[in-house]
Parts: structure tokens; C-alpha cells; sequence
């Protein structure tokens, strides 16, 4: 899994974004915190790439402050949202609690409402350096894989290389897209 996403991984197709003050144009959404909706201007920033060919965002999201994803280019399909926390890979909330949604070339942000605007996701208390993962395909294996995991909060690094070895065998193309996030203490 780690070397696939280091191999076929691409930074700079998506970044984070900030969101910053309410909106009366899309009503909150009850739920676990992270599907709050709020819209409002935003501020957006390409990555920087350090000498260990690793880039992080140059925007650093507040523990509690909101922000979402922005894609950089047209992508379709079903994509699979994974961060990585401390020395394991879980899913990513991407539509409610399902860490998969379907993309088309019209969606700019991840996660999105009915209206195409973007979600808030909240890191809620751990700061430092996340890893995100985003695998963008056609490919039904897409839809097995979410079917196997439903119920799981953290992956197996088995259950993630098989994944990686059944995608790489696929026919279907599929785009990797990463990004890290360093997440910061208010104040």
C-alpha cells in the first residue's frame, strides 16, 4: 500500500481548502460533526515540495476549524477516501459516514452537497501531519473493496496490499491522488 501510493501517487491534483463563516444558503446537517454544512469565502494554496519529495499543503487547518478538499482537474468515477493517523490508514468521510461518493468532472470539492458545494471535514483533536489518499476509477473493484470494509475504522495492511494488487491487475484506469495536511493547535 505504501509503495504503491508512493510510486503512483500524484500531489498537486488536490488540496485542501478552508471554510470560513456560515451561509443561510445551505442548512446544517445533523450528524457526527463532520457533516455540519457551512459555506463562506475561502482561501486556497498549491503544495510545496521539501527536498524529501514529500509536499505538504501550505494551508495548516486549526484543530476544529473546517475545511474540504479542492480538485485540480476534472476527475469521474467512484473515489475511496483514506488519512492516515499516527501508523494506520482508515476511511475518510466523503458522503455522511461512506468514505467513497461518485465523482464527476463538474465536482470540484470532497466532500460535496447535492449543489455541488463543498462539506466541512473537522479534525477534531490530534494535532500534526496527516496523509490523505483518494483512488478515482471506474472500477467495479471499487465497489467490492467498500462492501468488505463497511464496518471497519482502521485497515489492515494485508487487507490494503491486497486491494493495491487487485487494482494494479485491473483493466480500468484509476488515478491515486495524495496530499498531506499539517494540522495545528488553535492560538
Amino acid at each position: 500500500w505504501e509503495s504503491f501510493l508512493e510510486e503512483k501517487g500524484q500531489f498537486g491534483k488536490i488540496d485542501v481548502e478552508l471554510l470560513n463563516g456560515p451561509s443561510s444558503d445551505e442548512p446544517a446537517m445533523s450528524g457526527n460533526g463532520h457533516d455540519t454544512v457551512q459555506q463562506g469565502s475561502s482561501r486556497t494554496a498549491t503544495s510545496v515540495a521539501p527536498p524529501d519529495r514529500n509536499p505538504v499543503s501550505k494551508i495548516r487547518p486549526k484543530i476544529g476549524e473546517e475545511f474540504c478538499f479542492r480538485l485540480n482537474g476534472g476527475f469521474s468515477g467512484m473515489v475511496l477516501g483514506f488519512q492516515s493517523r499516527m501508523l494506520w490508514w482508515e476511511p475518510l468521510p466523503l458522503q455522511g459516514s461512506m468514505m467513497a461518493t461518485m465523482l464527476s468532472s463538474k465536482h470540484r470539492y470532497l466532500p460535496f452537497s447535492d449543489r455541488n458545494r463543498p462539506l466541512p471535514l473537522v479534525e477534531q483533536d490530534q494535532p500534526g501531519r496527516r496523509k490523505f489518499a483518494f483512488i478515482i476509477s471506474n472500477d467495479p473493484l471499487l465497489t467490492d473493496f467498500l462492501k468488505l470494509v463497511s464496518d471497519q475504522w482502521k485497515f489492515d495492511d494485508t487487507l490494503l496490499d491486497a486491494f493495491v494488487q487487485r487494482l494494479l491487475a485491473s483493466r480500468h484506469p484509476h488515478h491515486v491522488l495524495r496530499l498531506n495536511v499539517h494540522f495545528v493547535l488553535n492560538g
